[in-house]
């Protein structure tokens, strides 16, 4: 998952795999959950300008992690 614009991140070095933005989790999640996948895993790629040596993005309870977890909730409770 990532925070920019874009909908979708084609990583390169993984032909076939993508980063998807918080917004369109959504109908990812979906997916894999119609085709019986029961889990995914979030890998998300925060913003270098919210990383800092102290690592206080992962206490920000809005960070991408926590709005990813949300989105997945919503789409697929059980």
């Amino acid at each position: 998952v990532h925070d920019s614009q874009e909908a979708e991140q084609p990583i390169s070095s993984m032909p076939g795999v993508s980063r998807y933005s918080v917004d369109r989790l959504a109908q990812e999640v979906k997916e894999a959950y119609e085709l019986g996948i029961p889990a995914v895993a979030i890998f998300p790629n925060i913003s270098k300008t919210k990383k800092n040596n102290s690592g206080t993005e992962a206490t920000n309870p809005n960070n991408l992690v926590c709005q990813a977890i949300s989105v997945i909730k919503e789409t697929c409770p059980n």
